[in-house]
């Protein structure tokens, strides 16, 4: 992704995904479900805040017994007190087993939970989403949302809410031996905290920045593996390099920024409890020169203050890693929280085909940064007819079959199917009546039973031998030593592009849906296999309404109307021999072709010159 997609895709964020604000109420949401397990946990924190103070308030009474009692009476004053430190040292190991028990039951199921409903708001974004992000950052954004997820809610019970009560307990439990101590230590928690909340939101900037640097380099080596063919044929590897050490040097300087900020507070922090711990040892020897604290007093603080270093101690680090980890879902969310540019709320409302009659109604509709492409186009096709789609490059043939298919939504008139605007109808019950074949279809990293049977996921064995026949591939699989269980490997790479053609054309031909369109379905299929296959789409035509984008036109002879688009006009429409006898675009473009292939746009214009 550039950087000019970031600046647009940041400026189309929805507000509340701005803030952290909205990232906690998001976990919130996802952790609902989960309430009675969440005050379990806190239930079970209690015991171990408790527990934070209890021991060294037991060891406060047995150094005061021992430091009072004569040595023949030891065993009956001290056992009380040991009994129950023992007693609780066990009771805590049990309490912090169960505490795993049940942390580790919520984590997986809301990781499961996060990942699910992620995927499926970013499934029902329109197609110019996927064309603006890279697919890496997709999956890295849904993982860094659920794992972060489940690391922020686990530092907000482990630390957050167990450090909180064990400090107010500690905190209540010095104050009872020394009230100067008590204000002391409450005086330095309350500094702790607001140079916390201070830093807080700087530490959050210097993460989302390293994660953003991090997600971009990723998506570019992504991007990169995507086009390894490319990059050898034109030598990029040097050049490629250079990229990746720009990516990494900005991601060290990111990372750098964020750990010396964090390492500069969390040392901060360190010595100002120190100079806090050492005011603390004077107060108790001065307490215990005039009487007013014991021996136990002594000890009791001193084991006290050294467990409040270590949980402050882990409580920043913690910060530092919540930090992180609220980065990395901040991130997550603005990738896959954009506003959904089309619009769903009919989702009940199921689409019913009897005829296939398209009609558009004075269709205007633009991409994002562009001018118009269409301007009050009106045109009916009716059911059952074979209309081609004919013009250079550019010119409107694949936008018009994206409107029918809903991957875009339009900006003004209407588009029905048998009568039914398809933007007041379910999406998924509109393309369900649709059958496409692309030009370059792309296959699943599944085996290659799985690829043919998603045109009809309730398609029987027999159901789908019957399709790959049609698709004049049984020889192909037989040959296969896995036959149907072969993987054909990530974007079906272990296949070639006529094997991949026939694989959708099989898929096309399970689904039987009562819309065909076919994008130049056979241009990679060599001229055999070609005749076979167009015998077989012939036979999948048949009643019909279909939509043939040609660059051959050779293919679109036998069609009942053939549509010429011109910059998103349609400039003539009528059968081939209508149109060649019109001596327009037509003419000009079936003249021009070499082999059965339409001429660039450049060549027009120069034929255009010429002329």
């Amino acid at each position: 992704m550039n950087h000019m997609h970031d600046s647009e895709q940041t400026s189309r964020l929805k507000p509340q995904y701005e803030s952290g604000l909205t990232s906690l109420s998001f976990l919130c949401s996802m952790l609902r479900p989960f309430w009675k397990e969440i005050l379990s946990l806190i239930g079970l924190s209690l015991w171990w805040s408790i527990d934070f103070s209890l021991r060294p308030y037991l060891v406060k009474v047995i150094l005061d017994r021992l430091a009072c009692a004569n040595r023949t009476a030891i065993v009956s004053l001290i056992f009380a007190p040991i009994s129950f430190y023992l007693l609780a040292t066990f009771f805590t190991n049990i309490i912090v087993r169960l505490y795993d028990l049940v942390l580790r039951r919520v984590r997986p199921q809301l990781k499961k939970n996060i990942v699910s409903h992620v995927m499926k708001k970013i499934m029902r974004h329109s197609h110019k989403y996927f064309q603006t992000h890279f697919t890496g950052d997709l999956g890295i954004s849904i993982q860094n949302i659920a794992r972060g997820s489940s690391d922020i809610f686990s530092i907000l019970i482990d630390r957050f809410v167990s450090y909180s009560l064990a400090l107010g307990i500690a905190i209540f439990t010095i104050n009872r031996i020394n009230g100067y101590l008590g204000s002391l230590m409450l005086l330095w928690i309350a500094l702790y905290l607001t140079v916390s909340c201070i830093c807080s939101p700087i530490a959050r900037r210097l993460s989302v920045a390293q994660s953003q640097s991090q997600m971009y380099m990723i998506g570019n080596i992504i991007d990169i593996f995507s086009n390894m063919l490319t990059v050898r044929l034109f030598a990029g590897v040097p050049h490629e390099e250079e990229n990746i050490d720009k990516w990494t040097s900005d991601v060290q300087e990111k990372e750098r920024a964020r750990d010396l900020f964090l390492i500069t507070l969390w040392l901060t922090q360190g010595l100002l409890f120190s100079a806090v711990l050492s005011l603390s040892c004077f107060l108790l020897v001065m307490g215990y020169k005039s009487g007013a604290v014991s021996v136990g007093d002594f000890g009791l603080i001193l084991t006290i203050n050294v467990s409040i270093t270590d949980c402050l101690s882990n409580f920043s680090r913690d910060v530092g890693k919540l930090v992180d980890q609220w980065g990395l879902v901040s991130q997550g969310l603005q990738v896959v929280a954009l506003e959904q540019e089309m619009e769903n709320s009919h989702k009940d409302k199921e689409l019913v085909v009897s005829a296939g009659q398209i009609h558009f109604d004075k269709v205007t509709f633009a991409y994002r940064t562009a001018q118009p492409l269409f301007h009050e186009l009106s045109i009916t096709i009716q059911p059952g007819q074979k209309v081609g789609l004919v013009g250079s490059s550019g010119s409107g043939k694949t936008s018009f079959v994206y409107l029918i298919l809903r991957l875009f939504d339009i900006k003004s008139g209407s588009i029905s199917l048998d009568g039914q605007d398809i933007s007041k109808v379910s999406v998924d019950t509109l393309r369900h009546a649709i059958s496409m074949i692309p030009q370059d279809p792309t296959l699943f990293h599944r085996t290659l039973h799985e690829n043919i049977k998603y045109g009809s996921f309730d398609a029987t064995e027999h159901d789908v031998a019957n399709a790959a026949l049609k698709a004049h591939i049984t020889d192909f699989i037989a040959a296969l030593p896995q036959g149907y269980d072969m993987i054909v490997g990530e974007r079906g790479a272990r296949l070639s592009g006529g094997q991949r053609q026939r694989i959708a054309i099989a898929r096309a031909a399970l689904k039987n849906a009562p819309l065909l369109i076919l994008d130049e379905a056979t241009s990679a299929l060599d001229s055999i296999t070609e005749q076979h296959i167009q015998e077989s789409l012939a036979d999948l035509m048949h009643e019909k309404t279909t939509i043939i984008i040609a660059h051959r036109l050779s293919t679109l002879l036998h069609m009942d109307r053939i549509l010429v688009f011109d910059h998103g006009t349609i400039v003539e429409d009528g059968s081939h021999q209508e149109l060649l006898s019109q001596r327009g675009t037509y003419q000009r473009l079936w003249n021009a072709q070499v082999g059965g292939f339409l001429p660039d746009e450049e060549d027009e214009a120069k034929e255009d010159s010429s002329n």
